[in-house]
């Protein structure tokens, strides 16, 4: 896989990501909504950054120029589900909105 990453072009490598999938600890936890628990056993929880990267792409090969016009964190999400759930969704469903505790 490093041979043929190694082989394309910048614009190339942009359409691929590689990702690893982080296994957060577990611990127990109630999930309510509306006032009643939906679950009471082993959550965990996922913290997700939002961020905007604005790049000026010309019709050009040269990409040793920085084309970045923006590139900055502009909000995060704490999101809560139990440890059998693969999906994410908190609108869907599976997961419950968070408030971070700062220790």
């Amino acid at each position: 896989m490093v041979a043929e990453l190694k082989s394309m072009s910048y614009k190339e490598r942009g359409a691929f990501i590689l990702m690893q999938r982080i296994m957060p600890p577990a611990f127990s936890g109630k999930l309510v909504r509306g006032g009643r628990i939906l679950y009471d056993g082993d959550c965990v929880c996922e913290f997700g950054v939002f961020g905007i990267s604005l790049r000026r792409y010309d019709n050009q090969e040269d990409d040793s120029g920085d084309n970045t016009l923006m590139d900055e964190v502009v909000g995060h999400i704490l999101r809560t589900k139990s440890v059998d759930t693969d999906e994410g969704g908190v609108a869907a469903g599976y997961a419950f909105l968070s408030s971070p505790r700062l220790v």
